[in-house]
């Protein structure tokens, strides 16, 4: 009786392959396709709930803190009330328009001071490196003459485009 050697499914009944093929079908199923490899991640995030994100926040929190990827993020025309933080390398944070996306947030300085928070003294505050913002409006909405920031960050490269 002659035994004959298999590799892979064919044990299981399925079609006996070469064995090239099952390793050219290994390497793209376990390493990755060259073709999506570096693909740049999209996400959208509109106030009014047409996006994949209805906050900014919500957005930057669902990324992988350690992705080595690009990410574009498109904020789409609205007014967005809250602190952001940018603590993801590689991000580029860009506004449908200038004028149609506001990210308004009241923090005077003192008020920080008194109640420090995780996402810090800022409106957005960038953390990660190689960050890109453009095309929005960054407001601090408090009416005191005091010091207030709306950009606050401690990174190596940031490129605020307005």
């Amino acid at each position: 009786m002659r035994v004959r050697r298999t590799v892979g499914f064919a044990r299981a009944g399925h079609s006996d392959l070469p064995r090239w093929l099952w390793l050219g079908v290994c390497i793209v199923f376990c390493v990755g396709s060259p073709t999506f490899a570096g693909a740049e991640t999209d996400i959208t995030v509109a106030a009014d709930g047409d996006g994949d994100f209805t906050s900014i926040q919500a957005a930057l929190d669902s990324l992988p803190v350690a992705g080595r990827e690009p990410v574009k993020i498109l904020v789409r025309n609205g007014l967005y009330y809250e602190k952001v933080l940018i603590n993801r390398d590689r991000v580029t944070l860009r506004g449908e328009s200038r004028d149609g996306v506001q990210i308004c947030y009241f923090l005077p300085r003192t008020e920080y001071d008194r109640r420090y928070d995780r996402l810090g003294p800022g409106v957005v505050n960038v953390f990660g490196n190689d960050v890109v913002i453009e095309n929005l409006t960054i407001k601090n909405t408090q009416q005191s003459r005091e010091h207030a920031f709306e950009l606050y960050g401690q990174q190596k490269r940031l490129i605020p485009d307005h």
